[in-house]
């Protein structure tokens, strides 16, 4: 057909090669417009895709898993719940707090290890 509505189909030296290069271009259109059509509505989903949100259960053991974790931090010896705050909250050294608190950098390091010593043995006790 499409060598049928040139102008000057007699002036076409290869119809062979027109006719196989015109039924690539048609396929090659074909499967761009499909894939368009895919991109625009999002395409399939597959069935066994987790949702990335969190379920409502996760979301309250999360709540729970973090009040437990501010309980045991509350419940730390005030020096101790400082230097862990800190290190953890603040993003602070072992050498910068040392130095603020005035202490052997050894020092710092018992505490922050009492500190996640007594966090993990709270939060055994009240799961």
């Amino acid at each position: 057909m499409r060598l049928s509505r040139l102008a000057e189909p007699e002036a076409v030296n290869n119809p062979g090669h027109l006719l196989f290069t015109t039924a690539s271009n048609i396929m090659l259109d074909y499967n761009r417009r499909i894939r368009r059509e895919r991109n625009r509505d999002g395409g399939s989903v597959a069935p066994d895709l987790p949702c990335p949100v969190p379920n409502a259960e996760a979301q309250h053991a999360e709540k729970q898993r973090r009040a437990i974790l501010r309980e045991a931090i509350a419940a730390l010896p005030d020096e101790t719940r400082d230097i862990f705050i800190r290190f953890h909250l603040e993003g602070r050294s072992y050498r910068q707090i040392a130095e603020e608190k005035g202490m052997d950098l050894r020092r710092v390091e018992y505490h922050l290890r009492d500190a996640m010593k007594a966090c993990r043995q709270y939060a055994r006790d009240h799961q």
